[in-house]
């Protein structure tokens, strides 16, 4: 019998990376008009005799940009959690296909989120995803983002002004390197587990598209 000659397996993975992959669209959509009206509040408040009493443009333009960074900044994190779950979900099956679910329930299911992406493919076919490679790369970042949303920590307040602005550019900076990690993990980290094992039927499947 062929490795993959009884391969037919209900799973869900693909739900959670059609969730990931339009709220990374919805994302790039927004992310272009935050830039553009801060583009706008600046220079209304470069313009204004006194900044400290701004005109009323620069309110409307505050009300008019809050929303939109709001469903910016959501749809960047639903995108994060739900690539990682993508990517559980996906190695799970992967692995309950080659091994059986009773194996990978009472051996791997324990093992975290990278592990099991090192341990499956080493265990099904005897290679592991390069650790120098992009792939290894977009699932470790993957990995401190999910973990960062959904063990979120608190900190003090800081009322520095400098120090208030450094934080919001650098949550700014984390916040698009996140979109661009999740868009670059959706690209590569499963053509990678193909170079691997390229006989599987769902591997072939999904490069193939």
């Amino acid at each position: 019998m062929s490795r993959f000659e009884t391969y037919a397996r209900l799973g869900g993975d693909d739900r959670f990376r059609w969730i990931a992959e339009s709220n990374l669209k919805r994302f790039y959509e927004l992310a272009p008009q935050v830039e553009r009206l801060r583009g706008r509040l600046k220079e209304t408040l470069s313009a204004a005799g006194d900044p400290n009493d701004p005109p009323t443009e620069y309110h409307d333009l505050w009300l008019e940009l809050d929303p939109i960074e709001e469903e910016r900044d959501q749809s960047c994190i639903v995108a994060c959690v739900f690539t990682a779950l993508y990517f559980e979900a996906f190695i799970y099956d992967y692995a309950a296909s080659c091994l059986g679910d009773k194996y990978v329930l009472e051996h791997l299911d324990k093992l975290d989120f990278i592990s099991k992406w090192i341990v499956v493919p080493r265990l099904t076919v005897g290679k592991e995803i390069d650790k120098s490679k992009g792939a290894f790369s977009a699932l470790k970042r993957l990995h401190k983002d999910r973990n960062s949303l959904v063990h979120l920590k608190s900190r003090p307040m800081n009322f520095d002004p400098e120090a208030t602005a450094q934080y919001l550019e650098d949550r700014e900076a984390d916040l698009t390197e996140a979109a661009r990690n999740c868009k670059a993990a959706l690209e590569i980290v499963v053509k990678a587990l193909h170079e691997l094992d390229p006989e599987h039927p769902k591997l072939q499947l999904l490069v193939k598209e």
